[in-house]
C-alpha cells in the first residue's frame, strides 16, 4: 500500500511539475507572442512614418521641379521674346543706319555737284 501511495504521489508530483512546465510554457508563449505583437505594432508605425516622410519629400520634389520648370519657361519666354524684340530692332537699327547712309551719301553729292558748279562759275567769270 506504501508502494502504491508513493507511486501516486510521485505520478501526483509529476502532473503538477508538468502542469507547471506547461503553464511556464504557455506564459512565456503568450509574452513572446506579445513581444512579438509588440514589435510588429512599431515596425508598422515606423513604416506608416517612413512612408509620410517619402511622400512629403517627394511632394517637395515634385513642387520644386515644377517650380523651377516653369521658371525655366518663364526664362525661355522671356528670353524668345527679347531676340525677337532685339530681331526686329535689328531690321530697324540696318533699315535706319541704310537709310541715314543714303542721305549722307546724297547730301555729299549735292554739295560735290554745287562745289563742282560753284568752281566752274568762278572759272567762267575769272575767264571773262
Amino acid at each position: 500500500l506504501d508502494e502504491t501511495a508513493a507511486s501516486a504521489d510521485a505520478a501526483d508530483a509529476r502532473d503538477v511539475a508538468s502542469r507547471l512546465a506547461r503553464e511556464n510554457a504557455e506564459r512565456a508563449l503568450a509574452d513572446a507572442e506579445a513581444r512579438v505583437a509588440a514589435e510588429r505594432a512599431e515596425c508598422a508605425s515606423l513604416r506608416e512614418a517612413l512612408a509620410s516622410k517619402l511622400r512629403d519629400e517627394e511632394r517637395d520634389a515634385d513642387a520644386s521641379a515644377l517650380s523651377s520648370r516653369s521658371a525655366g519657361r518663364r526664362l525661355i519666354r522671356v528670353w524668345a521674346s527679347r531676340t525677337k524684340r532685339n530681331a526686329k530692332l535689328r531690321v530697324l537699327r540696318a533699315v535706319h543706319m541704310r537709310r541715314c547712309l543714303a542721305s549722307r551719301f546724297n547730301l555729299w553729292r549735292k554739295r560735290a555737284r554745287a562745289q563742282t558748279k560753284l568752281r566752274a562759275t568762278r572759272r567762267r567769270r575769272d575767264a571773262a
